[in-house]
């Protein structure tokens, strides 16, 4: 009897232990991932210039050069993005006067509404 009371407590402190590493495990890559997140495009591209480095086995130079070519190429981008970003909201523009067009004053209203909603979770996004 004493020899399943010594199993049961050892089973009960092994998966309590075990619950305990999952878990401190799950918030310190939450952490990461919210510190990399928060970053922003800089932390993203030195995440995944790290990444790439750790997985080529790259020496020091190579990893620092490699930093760099991802931050150009983040400029780059971000630079193109900027461009079709003022041609998607031309677009939309366009397309909103288009919609209201067609629509009766009661839905104007309705339409109005959703309308600033939607710029305003475009402008939060796009800080």
């Amino acid at each position: 009897m004493k020899r399943w009371k010594i199993a049961i407590v050892l089973s009960t402190a092994f998966l309590l232990g075990m619950l305990a590493g999952g878990l401190l495990t799950a918030r310190l890559y939450q952490n990461q991932i919210r510190k990399t997140i928060l970053g922003g495009p800089v932390a993203m591209t030195d995440l995944a210039a790290r990444r790439l480095g750790a997985r080529l086995e790259l020496d020091d130079e190579q990893n620092q050069r490699l930093r760099v070519i991802f931050r150009d190429a983040q400029q780059e981008t971000r630079f193109v993005r900027r461009q079709v970003d003022s041609q998607t909201l031309e677009i939309l523009n366009r397309t909103e006067v288009r919609v209201r067009a067609i629509l009766k004053p009661d839905q104007v209203k309705e339409f109005n509404k959703l309308v600033a909603e939607v710029k305003a979770r475009w402008k939060e996004v796009n800080k």
